[in-house]
């Protein structure tokens, strides 16, 4: 086999640009040892930023964790059954918000010791009653008018692979004991066609809790080939059989 020099200048290039992020590395980790004794303070000044940017980071961080747990609570605070039954008349909903507003803000607690955990929490609600009112501006904002609440099928799709019995139990569950109507809630758990125990713990679950919903459906996953295998391909495959199912042969 015979090469020319382009082949050879090019297999040196692509060679030494895959030494270049090893060479970096080592001498990020190397250099800080030699310059401590001939540049010492040069040394200090990079230990330094460094310390000041990874506590740049964990402050961020522990603040982006505090305003997710924030947001998580507010969202499980609400009565989203409610939030969904008034939207059929927008304007009397708007209308008793904010009549609730302003009993809100008038009963928080005042005074020279600060905020407490009564007047957090007084907060917190009134912030979800102004979101709510916003979203209830742009509803009435719209052409066409939002389905009905009575309209509306919960469907959740839950992909598996090797996960427990119980585990899948617990899940189940909570869809099975979720505040709405059973003739309107659908659960689909797709599993891989050679996934044996899945298939089982399906089946299972399906005896269990098969009358909490309108339907119990099982999807077997083939594992199209080319596909990347993992949770993504699996929701994929899922949301295209269940649109097939219900909303091109059933018109849901």
């Amino acid at each position: 086999m015979t090469t020319t020099p382009d082949s050879d200048r090019l297999r040196w290039l692509g060679r030494s640009l895959e030494m270049v992020p090893g060479t970096i590395s080592w001498a990020i980790l190397i250099l800080p040892l030699w310059l401590s004794f001939s540049y010492p303070w040069l040394v200090a000044y990079f230990v330094l930023s460094f310390d000041f940017y990874w506590l740049c980071r964990a402050l961020w961080f522990s603040g982006a964790v505090i305003v997710a747990f924030g947001r998580i609570r507010d969202v499980v605070a609400i009565d989203w059954v409610e939030r969904l039954t008034g939207l059929e008349d927008p304007a009397s909903r708007r209308a008793a918000l904010e009549v609730r507003l302003i009993a809100v803000g008038s009963a928080a607690p005042r005074g020279a010791l600060g905020v407490n955990a009564m007047a957090r929490s007084s907060g917190a609600q009134r912030r979800r009653l102004r979101r709510e009112l916003d979203e209830l501006r742009k509803v009435e904002s719209l052409a066409t008018p939002p389905p009905s609440a009575n309209d509306l099928v919960h469907l959740a799709l839950i992909p598996t692979y090797t996960e427990s019995l119980e585990k899948l139990r617990l899940t189940v569950r909570a869809l099975a004991e979720a505040h709405w109507p059973s003739e309107r809630k659908i659960c689909a758990i797709i599993t891989r066609e050679t996934d044996e125990g899945g298939i089982a713990n399906v089946r299972t679950l399906q005896d269990e809790f098969g009358d909490a919903f309108a339907e119990f459906i099982h999807i077997l996953d083939p594992l199209e080939p080319g596909i990347v295998v993992g949770k993504s391909s699996a929701m994929a495959w899922g949301g295209r059989y269940l649109y097939r199912m219900l909303v091109r042969e059933r018109g849901m």
